[in-house]
């Protein structure tokens, strides 16, 4: 029996030696039994020079056959050739994936790894995507998992590494809270510390008072009005919290006659016993003032009594 074969390129042909390279040529040796059949398998492999388009033609010669008994060919089976890999001694992830900590539930990424053959004379080459397969990887639970890696050509040759799967951490959506930011009256002139008694707590992250931000107005306090401040502060997480602060500066108190100006002076004209040197004006002084009122007080009196008198005197006539 001869196998020999031919590129397709150049068609299919009707005679056998037109097929140009041999592949298998073997002599067959069995016994015929009368009225019976001969079967025979045989396997060949294709050599690595034959082009993988080419054509295949087997001939059998039935030299020795008894005339009019016939031979055909069934159960063809094809099977890929490993013999050209077949001096790779060992296979090794020479550089493991760049992630090997998961949290649960997340997806396997082979990014990064490199797995190398060695060959039974040392040499190595880096193998393809294609030439290894990976073990499934189970995210579901926490804890170190074995990935083994298996060589395609040669499922004895395989290769194992080690990912570590943790509990996937609660997510915070939660923000800080921001205190002490209600919103204020100002006395005119007065001081303002925008940030004075403002604080800022977050469950995950504590104290963020040193955070927060102050935008908006810029309050001035010799000009009467509302003013607004809006205070911000994210944690680590991203949360925002936000609050928005009215500051009301009030209007310049007027100053009552009698009051103190803003100077702790008395009113001008209230000191009408001394002139603008300080000394004392001309007039009555507080005694003189007294003996004043006393005389007049008198004066009606005595202007009273007359008229009494005057009253009797024309009623005894």
């Amino acid at each position: 029996m001869q196998v020999k074969s031919n590129l397709a390129s150049l068609g299919a042909v009707s005679s056998f030696s037109q097929y140009r390279k041999t592949v298998l040529s073997e002599t067959v040796d069995v016994e015929s039994k009368e009225g019976g059949k001969i079967h025979y398998s045989v396997s060949f492999i294709v050599p690595l020079d034959v082009d993988p388009y080419a054509a295949l033609w087997v001939a059998i010669s039935q030299t020795d056959l008894a005339s009019g008994s016939f031979a055909y060919i069934d159960n063809v089976t094809l099977v890929e050739d490993s013999a050209a890999v077949s001096d790779v001694a060992s296979i090794a992830v020479t550089k493991q994936p760049t992630k090997t900590v998961y949290a649960t539930g997340e997806t396997f990424d082979l990014s990064g790894m490199v797995v190398t053959a060695t060959m039974s004379d040392g040499t190595t080459a880096e193998l393809g995507e294609g030439e290894y397969t990976v073990s499934e990887f189970d995210s579901s639970t926490a804890g170190e998992k074995t990935i083994t890696v298996t060589y395609a050509a040669d499922t004895s040759l395989t290769a194992t590494f080690k990912v570590t799967v943790k509990e996937a951490e609660p997510v915070d959506t939660v923000p800080p809270v921001i205190s002490g930011a209600d919103d204020v009256a100002v006395e005119f002139g007065a001081s303002f510390d925008p940030v004075a008694g403002v604080k800022a707590v977050d469950d995950v992250d504590g104290d963020m008072t040193g955070a927060v931000k102050v935008s908006g107005d810029t309050v001035d306090t010799s000009k009467p009005g509302a003013y607004t401040l809006v205070y911000t502060v994210s944690n680590a997480a991203g949360n925002e919290a936000s609050v928005t602060r009215v500051a009301t500066v009030k209007e310049k108190t007027p100053v009552e006659p009698g009051d103190k100006d803003p100077d702790g002076d008395k009113e001008p004209g209230k000191d009408g016993d001394k002139d603008d040197q300080g000394n004392k004006k001309p007039g009555l002084s507080a005694t003189d003032a007294s003996v004043s009122v006393v005389a007049i007080a008198a004066i009606g009196l005595l202007a009273t009594g007359a008229v009494s008198v005057a009253v009797r005197r024309r009623r005894d006539i």
